[in-house]
């Protein structure tokens, strides 16, 4: 029997923290760089306040995060 791996459906975008968790990229943004919410979040109903850039993220974590599936 073989055990398959997956990654997280994603959209592009998306980006994988070091801790397991998916980051959606949203349609929204604050100056030019887009805004992301942690996946489960309704993007349409959370306040932006709440919302990260991926600048903000990789510093909260700090490291680079990158996109899921691998892409530059």
């Amino acid at each position: 029997m073989t055990t398959q791996i997956t990654e997280p459906d994603s959209t592009p975008g998306d980006l994988l923290a070091p801790n397991g968790k998916v980051w959606r990229r949203t349609e929204h943004t604050r100056g030019s760089s887009a805004l992301y919410v942690i996946d489960g979040i309704d993007p349409s109903t959370c306040p932006k306040l709440v919302m990260s850039t991926r600048m903000e993220l990789e510093a909260i974590f700090g490291t680079e995060l990158h996109p899921l599936g691998g892409a530059a």
